[in-house]
């Protein structure tokens, strides 16, 4: 997903290593400035330019960018070297039904808790939702794709589900960069809140069905909000 069609000059604000295990700080610097869409999906990470900017050996360089390929974060092609995932439109349609089937399985075991042990778990959404209006009046793209990955996050481990969890971890990242790198494409953050907290009502008034046609229905015309998006993007260049 290359929508963002502007140069990045990231790499002289990366800053250089100076302590703890190398590769894992070169790991650390490179996830935030992809999380952040300082470095934008399909961008080739080099290792000698990498290695000469954060002052650490190129062994480092290649490890921590093994790491982000064991992520799915980076592609490692042969002959050509690592480039950020450049997500497909094929890739956000099953990503994003994976998360609706996941999490559609962590609204059904919440239900399954007893009432009351149910709605003193519900806080932590709570206060990402207050969070979330903050952000919204502020229109935050980095910091609302942030929240948003957050409260599904807890969504899921309210569920109880470490499988799922697990799963859907894995995917948390890729939701997290699409979701910020199409959001600075729509027109406003308008319902960005109201979009959660109808589903928090739902949970909170016991209404398990609608809960769980809501939450895919969120989650699926969101995937599909982005890919129009994208389309968008691709017919003006």
């Amino acid at each position: 997903m290359k929508i963002n069609n502007h140069t990045t000059h990231w790499l002289q604000d990366l800053k250089p290593v100076q302590r703890g295990t190398l590769s894992q700080y070169v790991y650390e610097n490179l996830l935030e400035f992809i999380l952040a869409g300082k470095i934008t999906p399909g961008e080739h990470l080099v290792e000698q330019k990498l290695a000469d900017q954060l002052k650490v050996s190129r062994i480092s360089i290649r490890e921590a960018i093994r790491e982000l390929s064991k992520d799915g974060l980076v592609e490692l092609v042969p002959n050509s070297g690592a480039h950020v995932v450049d997500y497909s439109i094929r890739d956000i349609e099953e990503i994003y039904t994976l998360r609706a089937a996941l999490e559609s399985i962590a609204i059904e075991q919440l239900f399954k808790l007893p009432a009351k042990e149910r709605q003193v778990r519900l806080h932590k959404l709570e206060e990402i939702i207050s969070a979330m209006s903050d952000l919204e009046i502020q229109e935050d793209r980095l910091q609302g794709s942030a929240l948003d990955t957050e409260f599904h996050r807890e969504l899921m481990m309210l569920s109880g589900q470490g499988r799922a969890l697990k799963m859907w971890e894995q995917m948390s990242a890729h939701i997290h960069i699409i979701v910020y790198h199409a959001s600075q494409y729509f027109p406003s953050f308008d319902g960005f809140t109201n979009r959660h907290r109808i589903l928090m009502d739902l949970i909170i008034n016991e209404d398990k069905d609608a809960c769980i046609n809501y939450l895919k229905k969120h989650i699926i015309e969101g995937g599909q909000k982005l890919i129009d998006t994208m389309d968008k993007s691709i017919s003006n260049n």
